[in-house]
């Protein structure tokens, strides 16, 4: 079974529904698909496909001038939210988290707003397995659910 890893970024203010979100996607686990979550809220993983990653917004902000050089200049603003969206880092993700995809044979990125069903009866692993990189839009690679080898 391929290990797929979903990067889930989490810095604004924490959703009502976290709880159920968290409790859905460890359904997923026995079809070898996981999740690592970025996030400074105590949030607590009940499933061994969910793996909580303690960072602040500083941290993530800090690991992009690390591996990029580039300085973001980006800060939370009085909602607590990031002044610049997290998906303009996407592409980068590979590289920034590299650490935190070890093992995994495939990764992708996905957001809170996302549900997911069976992913193995939408994406075997038979199929994935026959790509480098898959995009669920034959013409683009596109960040969200676009697996990466």
């Amino acid at each position: 079974m391929l290990r797929k890893t979903f990067l889930l970024p989490q810095f604004g203010p924490p959703f009502p529904w976290t709880e159920q979100y968290l409790e859905h996607i460890g359904t997923l686990a026995p079809y070898g698909w996981s999740w690592k979550i970025l996030t400074p809220h105590g949030y607590t993983s009940r499933s061994p496909n969910v793996d909580i990653v303690p960072m602040t917004f500083a941290e993530f902000d800090a690991r992009v001038t690390a591996v990029t050089g580039v300085t973001t200049d980006n800060v939370l603003d009085a909602n607590g939210l990031p002044t610049k969206l997290l998906s303009d880092y996407y592409p980068a993700f590979g590289e920034l988290f590299a650490d935190l995809l070890v093992g995994a044979d495939y990764w992708s990125i996905t957001n809170w707003d996302v549900v997911y069903g069976r992913l193995d009866h939408f994406l075997p692993d038979h199929q994935l397995s026959q790509y480098e990189i898959w995009s669920d839009d034959c013409h683009h690679i596109n960040s969200l659910f676009c697996f990466y080898y």
